[in-house]
């Protein structure tokens, strides 16, 4: 009797040992670790590259619209006969207000990306 319990003893544990992973396991791991390292330092200089140009883009636009407003472009139409300076009227502000709406979308967003990536 005691012979047949060590023996069944044995593949019990024969049975219960580990399979060992194909020899490309640990390689796969290391590069799904690597691969995700790359793409948050990716990441970070994306955001850092959204709010440099979210930054000038809020300095640059208004400043474009207004000089455009009243500058040598518009007289060119004038002399063509397209009175910009009557329209400009209307569409000055609501170039403004999209822009503004675009940068404030933007800005939201961006926010967001920023502190959801550090959490």
């Amino acid at each position: 009797m005691k012979p047949d319990k060590e023996s069944t003893l044995k593949n019990l544990l024969e049975k219960s040992g580990y399979e060992i992973p194909d020899k490309d396991f640990e390689n796969r791991v290391m590069q799904k670790i690597e691969f995700a390292h790359q793409a948050k330092i990716h990441r970070k200089r994306n955001l850092r590259l959204s709010w440099t140009f979210l930054l000038i883009s809020v300095i640059l636009l208004p400043m474009i619209i207004f000089f455009l407003s009243d500058s040598p472009i518009a007289q060119a139409f004038n002399q063509l006969g397209i009175n910009v300076s009557r329209s400009g009227n209307i569409l000055l502000p609501a170039a403004l207000l999209i822009s503004g709406i675009i940068i404030l979308l933007q800005l939201d967003n961006l926010y967001k990306l920023s502190f959801k990536a550090r959490y």
